[in-house]
């Protein structure tokens, strides 16, 4: 999964393919190192299932993205509880068309298969046909 950064994250989803763990027990650097997440600990490694996707298959696709997030959810709520951050499930909202100016876009339309998280209402926003 790829995350673009702009005003809000545009995810598109891939195939997804393992990377290497890095070891970050070497790293000295206190910029990287004094915070709550690298004293957490290393984020641990998490197994989800891929569902079965089919293109223009709106109800897969649908069912994809929420096992997505769920995956996510479960990653990073307790990992984030743990370093004694706030945390807040993501809200999902389906919609046939991306508003005009959605979370300080200039884009507009019903590209499928795109997801717009929000940070500033917690929304991740789909289009879908």
């Amino acid at each position: 999964m790829a995350i673009h950064k702009r005003a809000c994250a545009d995810i598109h989803v891939r195939r997804a393919q393992r990377a290497k763990p890095i070891d970050l027990r070497n790293v000295s650097n206190p910029v990287l190192t004094k915070n709550a997440l690298y004293e957490a600990g290393p984020l641990p490694p998490t197994t989800c299932d891929e569902l079965p996707i089919e293109p223009h298959d709106s109800g897969q696709a649908r069912a994809y993205i929420d096992e997505v997030i769920r995956c996510l959810e479960n990653t990073w709520g307790p990992y984030l509880k743990k370093a004694g951050l706030p945390y807040e499930p993501v809200k999902v909202r389906y919609v046939k068309r991306l508003p005009k100016n959605y979370c300080g876009s200039d884009e507009e339309g019903s590209r499928d298969s795109e997801v717009w998280y929000c940070d500033w209402d917690r929304t991740a926003t789909t289009c879908r046909s």
